[in-house]
């Protein structure tokens, strides 16, 4: 039954990557290895929006060929080029 509510659909273009990962793929093209950064964190969920914002930067990152490495110190996110 499910397999008839599924409709297939060839030529759709795919939309390019989101404005949340342009926003940081413009951030990291201007740093340099060592270079970092901060973000704040929602004070209603720290954790949550860590894991989020972790997550955008980090694929932005992988799309440009470069290595970050990100660390939570109390309500903010520091995030750092190491390749």
């Amino acid at each position: 039954m499910l397999e008839q509510a599924i409709i297939i659909e060839k030529g759709i273009p795919i939309p390019e990557a989101g404005a949340k990962t342009g926003k940081w793929k413009n951030v990291l093209n201007r740093m340099d290895v060592g270079d970092s950064f901060v973000i704040d964190l929602d004070k209603t969920d720290v954790e949550k929006d860590r894991v989020k914002k972790s997550s955008i930067v980090s694929n932005a990152a992988i799309r440009l060929g470069m290595k970050i490495r990100t660390k939570r110190i109390s309500n903010l996110l520091r995030i750092w080029r190491i390749q």
